[in-house]
């Protein structure tokens, strides 16, 4: 009779023999899932990508802001200095047509229309009609705006080297290549 006993105690219940044959879990964190952890990027990525164009436009009213300063003394505007540095480009060409400049300051023929009509009134540039329609307007510095472009160039050296200071050459290439990139993307090309 004992060893009857002894083998009741050592033959676990049928619910005792099921739960251990099953593997325990061990308790402790659990691993998050695939989507849960994908979740969690998308949700870094998304916090980087607003923080960065954050970034791109607190850059872009500092350094309006001290360009204006920049030039203020010399009687224009941050956004007159960029006309002139645009036509200054196209001054062997004989100008540029204000469709092109346009297009290649990235504003509108409105508002490129009040800026070129400021600068010609400081005889800053002159408009000519274009070569092969003479409805087109071809826009080119003066003699006064050149001078004044080659004064911009010199008080602009100090503002570049300052703000720039904390890149080499190859990182200033690699950021306006990068520059380049982000602007393909802003017209989805």
């Amino acid at each position: 009779m004992r060893a009857k006993m002894r083998s009741m105690k050592q033959k676990p219940s049928p619910a005792k023999a099921a739960a251990s044959a099953s593997p325990t879990r061990k308790a402790g964190p659990r691993r998050p899932t695939q989507a849960a952890q994908q979740a969690t990027q998308e949700a870094a990525l998304a916090d980087l990508n607003n923080r960065l164009f954050f970034r791109l436009l607190q850059v872009a009213n500092t350094l309006n802001t001290q360009a204006t300063k920049l030039v203020d003394p010399l009687g224009i505007t941050s956004q007159q200095w960029s006309v002139i540095g645009a036509l200054s480009r196209y001054q062997e060409d004989g100008g540029i047509s204000v469709n092109e400049l346009s297009q290649y300051l990235r504003v509108s023929r409105q508002n490129i229309s009040e800026i070129l009509k400021r600068l010609e009134r400081g005889n800053l540039i002159r408009r000519t009609p274009g070569n092969k329609d003479s409805r087109e307007r071809m826009v080119a510095l003066t003699p006064t705006g050149l001078r004044l472009w080659n004064t911009l160039r010199n008080v602009a050296k100090p503002f570049h080297a300052s703000a720039l200071h904390d890149f080499n050459e190859a990182e200033r290439h690699e950021f306006l290549d990068m520059l380049i990139k982000l602007e393909r993307g802003l017209h989805g090309s």
